[in-house]
């Protein structure tokens, strides 16, 4: 038995799981309820009491009362999070009893899933009760220093195939 082409895969199929376990993967929340349903539509016609919903956005409020705070909605993307590149869709504040021992900055990204409570009163600020809270990572500084920053070395790897051969290689650049 030849095992001349398994032997040639080798080295790629080894490349390919180091490099499948070192990326990244971010957890994904479904966001439940009525998409349609967004703050700015139940303020206005006080529709959705009882309603159990994932809205997300941007506080802009830090809890007042030690309970609650206020955020800027924006729509959810596949995994949950806030999209903050549409359309803000109108604000709503979010109850839960552990924000006393949560530091939550003003500009923090977060996912609320919770029941729809005081939407009566037209123009007032929909609550999600006793929500289940998703703070997302805040995103890396960016330097702005008025050039490109590279990383020295530069290192590089690289695996290529065809005419039923296989190579790869590493370059170093100073």
């Amino acid at each position: 038995m030849d095992f001349a082409p398994v032997s040639r895969l080798l080295p790629l199929l080894l490349a390919g799981s180091v490099a499948s376990g070192c990326a990244t993967h971010r957890v994904c929340f479904k966001p439940v309820g009525d998409f349609k349903l967004t703050p700015s539509i139940v303020a206005a016609s006080g529709y959705g009491e009882d309603e159990v919903v994932s809205w997300g956005g941007v506080v802009t409020q830090p809890p007042n009362d030690a309970t609650e705070l206020e955020v800027m909605a924006y729509p959810l993307d596949a995994c949950g999070q806030p999209n903050l590149d549409d359309q803000p869709l109108g604000r709503f504040r979010v109850r839960h009893q552990h924000f006393t021992s949560m530091d939550i900055p003003t500009g923090r990204q977060l996912t609320a899933t919770g029941r729809l409570r005081e939407v009566r009163e037209y123009g007032q600020t929909p609550l999600l009760d006793e929500a289940a809270v998703r703070l997302w990572p805040e995103p890396p500084p960016v330097a702005d220093m008025g050039y490109p920053v590279f990383i020295w070395p530069f290192i590089s790897i690289g695996i290529s195939g065809g005419g039923g051969r296989i190579g790869g290689g590493i370059g170093i650049h100073f």
